[in-house]
């Protein structure tokens, strides 16, 4: 009988993250990393949901996940400004 192969999901989800947050590639290539991720986490029932990154998280002159500046200005800000002008995958998973 084979033995099973397994690794640290733990390890796996920072890995992603930081890779999610940091990079400088094309959103599409991020969703590529954020798919197999939650495929993973799920799977594992390790899911625990995730958070969008501000700008203070994603390289300088990149997008963020969500505007989190606005709350300076508006402490109940709309869905549309908070997402306004933004990339989807600039995500942290829990």
């Amino acid at each position: 009988m084979a033995k099973r192969k397994t690794f640290e999901v733990d390890k796996f989800r920072n890995l992603i993250n930081g890779m999610l947050a940091g990079s400088v590639c094309s959103a599409e290539e991020r969703k590529s990393m954020l798919i197999i991720l939650e495929h993973v986490l799920m799977e594992t029932g390790n899911y625990n949901g995730y958070r969008y990154l501000g700008e203070d998280k994603v390289p300088e002159g990149h997008l963020p996940g969500i505007n989190n500046k606005v709350f300076d200005e508006n402490p109940n800000p709309t869905p549309e400004i908070l997402f306004q002008g933004t990339d989807n995958t600039r995500v942290f998973y829990f």
